[in-house]
Formats: structure tokens, sequence, C-alpha cells
């Protein structure tokens, strides 16, 4: 303990050290990211869901999630398949798209 000058006790202050993460020692995080489906506008886990990239043949499943540029996030099902192809893809991708361009659904 320390005693300051008007008497009053305090602990002396600890000195934490972060880690590489900038985050302290031992704190885990248990969020997973979250990610919005175009066709339903629902958020779920980003592993729930299938990313769609645009490239220069059209909107193409990425399977890996790993590459570059804007992508649109799409519920293996068939009304968010409906969906996303209603408005979903145009909307995200801030283009008309047409269903022709789009490589294949995420389910099947």
């Amino acid at each position: 303990m320390v005693r300051r000058p008007d008497g009053i006790r305090r602990a002396p202050h600890r000195i934490h050290r972060r880690g590489a993460t900038g985050r302290y020692p031992g704190w885990v995080s248990r969020s997973r990211p979250q990610r919005t489906c175009v066709g339903c506008r629902r958020t779920d886990d980003q592993d729930a869901l299938r990313r769609y990239v645009r490239t220069e043949q059209g909107l193409v499943l990425d399977e890996d999630r790993r590459a570059p540029g804007r992508g649109a996030w799409v519920h293996p099902d068939p009304q968010c398949w409906a969906g996303a192809l209603r408005g979903g893809f145009a909307r995200s991708f801030r283009t008309p798209v047409r269903p022709e361009e789009v490589d294949r659904p995420p389910f099947g």
C-alpha cells in the first residue's frame, strides 16, 4: 500500500502488458464475424452464408471468402437466393445484375 500525503491509502498501480493483438493476455473474443444476407436482410454468422464477388465473368461464388473486392453474402436457401436475384445483388454491388451473370446458386 502507498500512503498519500492526505492519509488515504492506495494500492500501487499495476502495469498491464498487452500482447501483439493489443489486448490484455487472457482476453478471448467470443463473438464471430456477422454478415447480412442480401436476400432476406438478416444477419448471421459468416460461416452460415456464402459469399459472391463480381468479376469479369459475372458474379462468382467465392468459396474461400478471400477474393478481393466487394462481396455479397447469401444464405444457402432458395428463398434468400430469389430475394438476392430480385434486387439484393444489385443493391449490394451498386449496379444492375442479370440472373444469367450469376455463377450458380449456393445450394444443391
